[in-house]
């Protein structure tokens, strides 16, 4: 009986953690998603390359770029890391795309965060979808595990 009261409070502990990582990726999902609704001004892209992180599977485009907002400049970087961005398997091919299609210089449209016009992107769009979608697994697994655990006893 004790055994089972346990496993019910942890249960319904598991349920309450899982509902929060769900609601922190469902709230970082429509953050990303309000950049495509952000004002747009004008700038130019300063430099523009190829990271290899130690932690990356794939290598990463960055691009730098500057934009100024009522007389006050700003400088940002944006990067590959947002879904629906081009993937590339080789350093040589991310380089290539990224010198061909931010070659510094270019006159670019910037989204700003009008609350925080340091907040920038070049790229509007939505990061965390892979990170997001982890909290959502665990938590369909959790209930498979539990609901199977339920009908065993």
């Amino acid at each position: 009986m004790a055994v089972q009261k346990t496993d019910r409070v942890l249960s319904c502990l598991l349920i309450i953690l899982s509902g929060i990582f769900i609601a922190g990726g469902v709230a970082g999902i429509w953050l990303e998603y309000q950049q495509n609704f952000w004002p747009t001004a004008q700038g130019k892209i300063t430099d523009s390359g190829v990271f290899a992180h130690r932690s990356a599977i794939l290598p990463t485009w960055y691009v730098g770029f500057e934009y100024r907002i009522e007389g006050k400049s700003y400088r940002q970087s944006d990067d590959s890391r947002k879904f629906g961005q081009p993937i590339f398997f080789f350093y040589g091919d991310a380089k290539r795309y990224a010198e061909i299609h931010f070659p510094p210089g270019k006159e670019v449209t910037v989204r700003y965060n009008s609350k925080e016009p340091s907040e920038a992107v070049l790229i509007p769009g939505i990061r965390t979808v892979w990170l997001s979608s982890i909290p959502f697994v665990g938590f369909f697994l959790f209930l498979a595990f539990y609901f199977r655990r339920s009908k065993a006893v």
